[in-house]
């Protein structure tokens, strides 16, 4: 007769849950933390502060979609390319 620990199954961290933390959030959508933070900073990504935790909605899940993404993705190497085209002009002169 197998024991209580051998019957009982191992408890598992739920896939749906109503909010997750900026780690969680990253971890699931394949980004970044300071991605998710720049997000939010943006207003693209909406958060609930629960005393002083952040945490991201589920809901937050279906509106981050590849093409938002794309975009931020975008604007950061655009940024990254007028940066180092300001760093090349102060060299030069």
């Amino acid at each position: 007769m197998p024991t209580a620990a051998e019957a009982a199954p191992a408890p598992t961290k739920p896939v749906f849950a109503a909010f997750y933390s900026v780690l969680e959030f990253a971890q699931l959508v394949g980004i970044s933390e300071s991605l998710v933070w720049r997000l939010i900073k943006e207003g693209k990504l909406a958060r609930v502060r629960i005393a002083s935790k952040t945490l991201i909605p589920y809901s937050q899940l279906e509106r981050i979609g590849n093409d938002e993404l794309a975009t931020t993705e975008e604007e950061r190497a655009a940024r990254k390319a007028q940066k180092t085209g300001k760093e090349t002009q102060t060299r030069a002169s």
